[in-house]
């Protein structure tokens, strides 16, 4: 994140020459997580005064999700400093349907495929000899029986390893877990195991997501509009926009042909004007799917035409 090219020396490569562009737009540095399924030497490296890292608890029930971000407050405070919650986070998977019922009947099977095929490694593989200190291997030992154990989708929601259910359900489980652990953050993994292209594509236009957040309703939950989808809805791109007014916080720039802003034949003009009408100050990231141009050129010119577009924005 520092200016002009450096020199790199590690254990395996030695790079003479090393300039990364285009340079990373928070200083020092982006935001940096550490997963983890309990390992004492992350949460006191994450900890650590020079860093206070995000930690970020995976695959973990709520309980044991808990004990470890504790380890990482009573790290913290052993360090001469309190742990605010953004830098304590909890991946767990998510699946919402119209009702609680609904949603397990159609989520089981792929949850436990996920659970008990995918992320299942024995586990002399998963915790080699010297891939982790003693000690933390001993906890995670204590761990093991549940670790390797077949728990059903239904056992696995009352564990908190999963968070399934209708909107109301799992809006009310959710909070109460961020409440009662401190958390600052949730990653949540919507798409798992075998869960097919019809249970997960459940949103389809601006107008379902926006009734979902109306349903949430909590300030948290917000929208993210995508120029390439809502190039494929009958409202107009900008007039779209206009009906997410105030409920989205970040935008997805692209073209319909899969490229970057300027690629293609979607016209930015009314889009940022739109975004100018509706009082938008978030962030417009770009995110394109085709990169035949390459990297560099469709950064530059993505941001040469986003640039001059909202420039001239009326």
């Amino acid at each position: 994140s520092e200016p002009g090219p450096f020199e790199f020396a590690g254990k395996h490569y030695h790079f003479q020459y090393v300039n990364v562009w285009p340079r990373p737009y928070q200083q020092p540095h982006p935001p940096i997580w550490i997963p983890s399924q309990g390992s004492g030497e992350t949460i006191e490296f994450a900890s650590h005064p020079s860093r206070k890292y995000t930690y970020l608890q995976t695959y973990s029930p709520f309980k044991v999700m808990q004990r470890y971000l504790q380890m990482y407050r009573d790290k913290a405070q052993s360090y001469g400093y309190t742990a605010k919650p953004s830098q304590l986070g909890w991946l767990i998977p998510i699946y919402v349907s119209d009702t609680d019922e609904k949603a397990m009947a159609e989520a089981a099977v792929h949850y436990e495929a996920f659970r008990d095929r995918f992320l299942h490694i024995p586990f002399d593989m998963l915790l080699p000899p010297g891939y982790t200190s003693r000690e933390s291997f001993k906890g995670l030992l204590a761990r093991r029986a549940s670790m390797e154990a077949k728990i059903s989708a239904k056992e696995c929601n009352e564990l908190g390893l999963f968070v399934c259910g209708s909107p109301k359900t799992v809006k009310e489980k959710l909070i109460g877990y961020i409440k009662e652990a401190g958390l600052g953050n949730i990653l949540a993994l919507c798409q798992f195991g075998t869960l097919p292209a019809d249970l997960t594509n459940f949103l389809n236009t601006n107008a379902e997501v926006r009734a979902l957040v109306d349903q949430v309703a909590h300030p948290r939950v917000r929208m993210m509009v995508d120029v390439k989808s809502m190039s494929a809805e009958t409202l107009s791109i900008a007039d779209n926009i206009r009906a997410c007014r105030g409920q989205f916080d970040h935008v997805h720039a692209n073209d319909a042909n899969l490229k970057g802003p300027g690629f293609g034949d979607t016209d930015y003009r009314p889009i940022a004007a739109a975004l100018r009408e509706v009082g938008f100050n978030g962030y417009v990231s770009v995110e394109v799917f085709d990169y035949t141009e390459g990297s560099e050129a469709i950064a530059a010119r993505s941001l040469d035409y986003l640039r001059r577009t909202f420039s001239t924005a009326q």
